[in-house]
């Protein structure tokens, strides 16, 4: 039970708390990948193409426009996801603490 209590009291606090303190309501801003996101047009165009493709052959013109509003979604999320891994670190049972880039340097090393 002690082993799962760090993980739910983290859980709790990161992901389910408003934020309330003793200057009131929540303040906590969670927004998720936000820096330049892809605008929900283009991601509905995207999956409007997707659609389109299964009950028909896209025009050569819709493939094109396809192929490039694809790409600009990967190129987001893996800018984004980067953005993550960057500041995730693992922490250890003695309370250190290492960045993934620490341990991925560490392990390049020793090869």
């Amino acid at each position: 039970m002690r082993e799962h209590l760090k993980f739910a009291m983290a859980y709790w606090h990161n992901m389910c708390a408003e934020g309330t303190d003793m200057f009131g309501v929540g303040t906590v801003d969670k927004s998720y990948g936000t820096d330049d996101p892809m605008e929900q047009a283009k991601i509905d165009r995207i999956n409007e193409l997707a659609r389109k493709s299964k009950e028909q052959p896209l025009s050569p013109e819709e493939a094109a426009e396809q192929k490039a509003l694809r790409e600009e979604y990967i190129a987001e999320f893996r800018a984004s996801f980067g953005g993550i891994l960057a500041n995730t670190v693992v922490q250890y049972p003695d309370g250190s603490r290492r960045s993934l880039e620490d341990i991925k340097n560490d392990k390049q090393k020793k090869e």
